[in-house]
């Protein structure tokens, strides 16, 4: 797996940089050659604030023809832009707006709004040259495409347009395989995706489905991965509380977990920056640098010689997307396949003594899980080693250790081996270890920690209705949908409640039903998909009222709705 690795927003960029140190020989800020990175990724930094770049000297301007690189995707939009104007005065979103609403609702709502709204689509196509949802186009045409092997155009930096800072440019470059000389750079290209972001800051959360879901519209198989970070337990550094954190996850994880496959990513990778936390002592430098040793396995281009590999990034896919009755959504007497959650367990151990067994052992206990977790309850596993180990003993530790017998180990448990350096580790990644009942302590396994979360979320969803409806000059149509989408009858807060009813009865999967805040809109009023449409402050009380008569029996709740509304 080599991976165009998309670190997304501050934690996003942090962990990022780990995987992007350069291995080059340096010499008063000069390389003498390419930027190598271990494994030969590449990688990109998103962000929605210029002012959150500015402190830190790692990465430099992507469309100035500095690697490595962040964007900053409202930087496509001009402060006169007629798409600009539009969503601000049909829906009250500023497209310019640099990272003052982090919050996860938010930018999902900017990005749906293009595909949802056929006059807004129509105005960005006429000023964007045919790019009908210009901020996701922009990320991937610009930032992501050209380190893949699916890129169009040179990916290095003296090949890239003299306009590079204008989204226009970018959009119009004439495409491209090859380099100067002629050769054909395709195969210096990524594999793969994997987004890194943390699940509970509104920029990561808000921008890996739309940008995951943009990229399906023109590669339906290219494999997509995200990693996401759940944030510690209390109060932020930057004083955001639990609750409305843990809200920006629980809609992070709907989305990216209830597409199907070829519409979303592949994948969602969980690790828990409370584990880390207590590991590390609030160490973040160091939190940050395990989550890069626990994937080098995986990243890791030097196979074992005479092992059966899968090289292709595509065929490994496949492997992690292969049918369980659990792993999908039942409805109508038809599974929809939707993507796993996978949960990576790591050890490393220094010399080339020692048994596989032990090995194993140290990966899959408390310490070596990343995220809390029953490893007996995984329905797959799939191991990456790097040192000197047969493949059938591999398999044979493993297997015992979830206890599953031979014959379950040989359909579900896949072995990819690598070339160690002197020292020998394991990455063991899980797929759905939840369900059934809790064998542990309370607290101790995936579906408690996803329960409690989920809990956190809709405490929050009860308590600061006017924080979430009532801010950053929403138009009514945008309060509406966002009341729908939050608060409504088929809306997150009742899909929560079924959530914690499913992690409880043991079923998997838990979150099984994508929503959207805007499903189909059309010149500022409500379409044909929405439940409610601009109507009557009177009509809009009286369906509040019996819609919180039966979700939430509150008074109290009812009269903050109510004066907010108002």
């Amino acid at each position: 797996m080599r991976p165009c690795i998309v670190g997304i927003g501050g934690a996003g960029g942090n962990i990022l940089r780990q995987f992007l140190q350069c291995r080059d020989a340096e010499l008063a800020g000069f390389s003498f050659g390419e930027h190598l990175t271990f494994g030969e990724v590449k990688g990109l930094w998103l962000e929605s604030a210029a002012h959150d770049v500015q402190d830190q000297r790692f990465y430099g301007k992507l469309t100035s023809g500095l690697y490595p690189g962040y964007v900053i995707c409202h930087d496509s939009i001009n402060a006169d832009s007629p798409t600009r104007k539009y969503v601000m005065d049909v829906y009250g979103f500023d497209l310019k707006i640099q990272g003052y609403d982090r919050r996860a609702e938010y930018l999902k709502g900017i990005f749906e709004v293009f595909d949802a709204d056929p006059e807004l689509q129509r105005i960005a196509v006429d000023e964007f040259s045919g790019e009908g949802n210009p901020l996701a186009g922009f990320i991937w045409k610009s930032g992501i495409r050209p380190y893949t092997t699916i890129s169009e155009y040179n990916q290095h930096c003296e090949a890239r347009p003299p306009d590079a800072d204008n989204l226009l440019g970018m959009l119009r470059f004439p495409n491209s395989s090859k380099e100067k000389n002629g050769k054909d750079n395709s195969a210096k290209g990524c594999d793969s995706i994997l987004f890194i972001a943390s699940l509970g800051g509104g920029t990561g959360t808000g921008f890996i489905n739309p940008i995951a879901s943009y990229v399906r519209s023109e590669e339906l198989g290219f494999p997509i991965f995200a990693l996401g970070v759940l944030t510690e337990k209390g109060t932020d550094s930057r004083g955001a509380p639990e609750g409305q954190r843990d809200l920006g996850a629980v809609i992070a994880m709907n989305d990216l977990l209830t597409l199907g496959a070829g519409k979303g990513i592949d994948g969602l990778i969980m690790i828990d920056n409370q584990v880390l936390l207590q590991k590390y002592k609030g160490n973040f430098p160091a939190m940050d640098r395990e989550i890069c040793s626990a994937l080098r396995p995986l990243l890791d281009p030097r196979d074992y010689p005479g092992s059966e590999q899968q090289k292709d990034m595509l065929a490994m896919r496949r492997v992690i997307w292969k049918a369980d009755r659990t792993n999908g959504n039942h409805e109508n007497g038809k599974t929809i396949l939707l993507p796993p959650l996978l949960v990576p367990c790591y050890h490393f151990r220094n010399g080339s003594k020692g048994s596989i067994d032990s090995l194993v052992k140290e990966a899959l206990s408390a310490n070596g899980r990343l995220f809390p977790c029953d490893p007996t309850r995984a329905d797959r596993a799939y191991v990456f080693t790097r040192g000197f180990f047969k493949k059938e003993d591999i398999k044979a530790a493993v297997a015992g250790a979830l206890q599953m017998d031979s014959k379950e180990a040989e359909e579900k448990v896949h072995v990819y081996r690598k070339i160690g350096n002197g020292s020998q580790d394991i990455l063991i990644v899980l797929r759905n270890p939840y369900g059934g009942t809790s064998r542990g302590q309370a607290g101790d396994d995936l579906k408690q920690r996803i329960y409690d979360v989920v809990s956190n979320a809709i405490g929050y969803l009860d308590e600061n209705p006017t924080n979430i409806m009532g801010s950053m000059g929403y138009s009514e149509l945008t309060k509406d949908r966002l009341f729908e989408y939050f608060y409504g009858s088929r809306g997150l807060r009742e899909e929560l409640v079924r959530c914690q009813e499913r992690l409880m009865k043991g079923e998997r999967p838990a979150f099984v039903r994508s929503i959207e805040i805007f499903d189909e809109v059309s010149g500022g009023q409500a379409g044909k998909g929405g439940e409610i449409g601009r109507m009557e402050q009177s009509e809009m009380e009286k369906l509040i009222e019996l819609e919180l008569e039966r979700l939430l029996h509150s008074e109290k709740f009812r009269k903050k709705i109510r004066e907010m509304m108002a």
